[in-house]
Parts: structure tokens; sequence; C-alpha cells
């Protein structure tokens, strides 16, 4: 059974976190660490809590492309 491409999803997968402004965002940008947690842990307060790359990160894939 074959499913079809869901152009949408696909186009957030190839470029949603390499762009400056990404028009196909259904949400709102994702909160940091810092916003639930204050600024006491400060190596964490500065991390954003968001969906990274679907397919790795492009150093994750070269790596294993190696």
């Amino acid at each position: 059974m074959g499913f079809s491409i869901f152009q949408l999803e696909r186009n957030q997968t190839l470029y949603e976190n390499d762009v400056t402004v990404n028009l196909t965002e259904s949400g709102v940008h994702p909160a940091s660490a810092g916003d639930l947690l204050g600024t006491d842990f400060h190596e964490l307060s500065a991390l954003r809590l968001g969906y990274g790359y679907t397919d790795g990160t492009p150093v994750l894939r070269k790596a294993i492309a190696n």
C-alpha cells in the first residue's frame, strides 16, 4: 500500500531548520527552557524547546554516510 506525500510536511522536513523566515510554520515559536525554569539554570536557559531535524542533523547524516 502506497501513501501520497503530504507536501507541507515534506517541505517542513527539508527546510524548516535552515531558513530565516518559515512560511510553512503552522504553530508558534517554541519556548526556551529559561521561559519555564527561569534563568537560575544558566546553561539550560537558552535551550530552545522545539522539533529538531526529522531526518537527523546534517552532521549526523554525514557521519553515517561516511
